[in-house]
């Protein structure tokens, strides 16, 4: 009986492929949920600047009008203009944030027109264009992918510890330099 059995050979009992209990439905959001957290993220770059153009002209106000050099036409232009294009951009932001599907074609447009304006916003405005229009992209706006979503509303990206303590401390650098920067001004009145 011993002469029999051979150490080397294979087993030959019936193994399958272990796979996890997961729907069709939970693998595809798995496979695009990346590129989810990618999309959205992008939606900051549109959501800052609305933040910077709504500020703005209240800004400028206050300086204009500490100096005494106030222009209420430039001020009702300015006005005019930056707050409707805040509104516009925060729209697009919490659009590309929430996926809606008609987002992709001004979000587009926005980059070219912020890309053409702003030089150094080039490699932002191609990241956004790429993020939404790339296959994965088209994928994550598409009503097949709004169905899977709202079938599997229990998976959730999770963003690491890491990145989120690189962010806490590039903000907080970034509040000291502007505390600091009103310190030195005050300091020199």
């Amino acid at each position: 009986m011993i002469d029999n059995v051979n150490p080397f050979q294979a087993p030959v009992a019936d193994i399958e492929p272990v796979t996890p209990d997961e729907t069709p439905a939970e693998a595809m959001r798995r496979r695009y949920l990346k590129h989810e957290a990618w999309v959205r993220s992008a939606s900051l770059f549109l959501i800052a600047p609305a933040g910077a153009f709504a500020i703005y002209p209240v800004v400028w106000f206050g300086g204009a009008l500490a100096e005494g050099t106030l222009d209420v036409a430039l001020f009702v232009v300015m006005t005019v203009v930056a707050w409707p294009t805040a509104a516009a951009l925060l729209t697009l932001g919490v659009g590309l944030r929430r996926l809606w599907p008609w987002v992709p074609i001004p979000v587009a447009v926005v980059s070219a027109v912020g890309s053409l304006l702003f030089l150094p916003a080039i490699p932002i405005c191609v990241f956004i264009v790429y993020v939404v229009y790339c296959p994965a992209g088209r994928m994550v706006f598409s009503s097949q992918h709004r169905g899977v979503i709202a079938q599997t509303p229990h998976i959730k990206y999770r963003t690491s510890w890491l990145v989120l303590a690189l962010l806490l401390i590039l903000v907080g650098l970034l509040g000291l330099s502007l505390l600091y920067t009103l310190f030195v001004d005050l300091a020199r009145m």
